[in-house]
């Protein structure tokens, strides 16, 4: 195997035992022995477990960020490419989700994917001015972390309420609307 796929194998793994287990339980012994590979291959690629966790973090903000800009989608469609896309990566979400919650650096790690909407916002025309604070926080409160959450607990939701997913994933869709799309009707109302 390549040395470029073994990164990738190394990444893979040191994401699913930190999505398992959590970052601190985590040893490079144990990412090692379950890669396959040699710790001193893992040490090869990354400085250090903190530089393995933002290759984790920054290959997913990257995915995200591609997402962002190809997807045609608008509305309620364009969240479901988005929720289909945090679905595929329900381990980094939860990774961000249990490292964002500790204290420290680690914290802002989340804050990572409001930076591509950000980008998005700021290629905009320019007679359309770039969004204020208050709009980021309504975005990252409102649409963002819910999802994050919602991706995280779905399938534990599903089974501790008794519903299928297809209901969970339509009950959501139905709050998103109330709370993340009237956000986005007002902002469409003052804009006009």
């Amino acid at each position: 195997m390549a040395r470029a796929s073994k990164k990738g194998l190394i990444t893979k793994t040191a994401k699913q035992l930190f999505a398992e287990k959590g970052y601190d339980a985590t040893g490079m012994e144990e990412i090692a022995s379950n890669a396959g590979v040699p710790k001193s291959l893992i040490y090869y690629h990354f400085n250090s477990k903190e530089d393995l966790l933002n290759a984790v973090i920054t290959e997913f903000v990257d995915e995200y960020k591609e997402i962002l800009h190809d997807s045609r989608a608008e509305g309620i469609e364009k969240i479901s490419v988005y929720m289909e896309f945090l679905k595929q990566n329900r381990d980094c979400a939860r990774i961000l989700m249990s490292e964002s919650l500790k204290s420290g650096s680690s914290q802002t790690m989340l804050y990572q994917v409001l930076a591509p909407l950000m980008e998005i916002d700021g290629e905009q025309s320019s007679d359309n001015p770039k969004m204020d604070h208050a709009h980021w926080l309504t975005e990252f409160f409102t649409s963002i972390l819910p999802s994050i959450l919602f991706v995280c607990y779905e399938d534990s939701w599903c089974d501790y309420f008794g519903i299928s997913a297809v209901q969970m994933e339509e009950d959501y869709f139905t709050a998103y609307r109330l709370t993340h799309g009237a956000y986005h009707e007002h902002i469409h109302k003052v804009s006009k």
